[in-house]
């Protein structure tokens, strides 16, 4: 049985796009560890604590940001964040911040997950899923001289799709972790700022990275799952045509 060749855009649609996506992952990952502190990126905060004006055309307020690594404040909205040195643990420690009197900084006793490690792990698990994932890929990509590698990407791809899911779960129970923190110490923030009138918490930028991260590695084990389904196994007698027959590219 000859096996249906592929056309050349449903090879980097089904091949590419994945591998391209797990770059992006890691990414997006490495931002959110350290876009922050030491980066200086407000892409990396996790919470903020803000001071609101009373009049709503005054957006020139002072702001607190918090990272996995370390703490920033900033004057006004667009000027230069000033931030604390990495460090694990983090280091909240606002009176050594500019402004730090603008705040109530007596109920900031922050005492965040000890979740950087779970982060750097994922990130770390993610780097290996693409490697193996690469390396499965790579008979497809170059058939000619690679060909002999054939009967091993579905070994390869299944072996990347369990260390996929092994990152992602790690990764949604920190993501999910570290939301409810933040969302029940921005609510208990919140309570004890009445004498602080223009003080509010609330979440930062990186859960949108984060979430971003998650789907994406969503979206690749699926793929991967297709890649699977699409390999050739020894013991499948269908794949009796050659590995160059079943990946001639057909065009777009």
């Amino acid at each position: 049985m000859s096996s249906r060749p592929i056309s050349c855009k449903r090879l980097h649609v089904l091949y590419t796009t994945p591998l391209l996506l797990g770059v992006l992952c890691i990414a997006l990952i490495l931002f959110s560890i350290f876009g922050l502190v030491p980066w200086g990126q407000t892409s990396g905060t996790l919470m903020v604590i803000h001071r609101t004006s009373s009049d709503a055309q005054d957006n020139h307020t002072a702001s607190f940001h918090f990272g996995l690594l370390g703490s920033c404040y900033r004057a006004a909205r667009g000027h230069r964040l000033h931030c604390t040195p990495a460090a694990f643990p983090p280091d909240y420690n606002t009176t050594i911040l500019r402004g730090g009197r603008e705040i109530n900084s007596k109920n900031l006793g922050i005492m965040m997950p000890d979740l950087p490690p779970v982060f750097g792990t994922w990130m770390l698990i993610s780097i290996l899923a693409l490697f193996c994932h690469i390396l499965g890929c790579l008979p497809i990509f170059a058939p000619a001289k690679l060909g002999n590698l054939r009967f091993r990407s579905h070994q390869i791809f299944t072996a990347t799709l369990w260390i996929l899911g092994i990152g992602w779960t790690l990764g949604f129970s920190a993501v999910l972790s570290l939301a409810c923190f933040v969302e029940g110490f921005g609510d208990t923030y919140n309570l004890t700022s009445a004498n602080f009138v223009y003080n509010q918490a609330s979440a930062g930028n990186i859960f949108v990275l984060l979430t971003i991260a998650m789907v994406a590695q969503v979206i690749i084990g699926l793929a991967i799952i297709v890649q699977i389904s699409n390999a050739p196994n020894k013991d499948a007698g269908e794949f009796t045509s050659s590995w160059a027959d079943h990946l001639r590219v057909t065009g777009p």
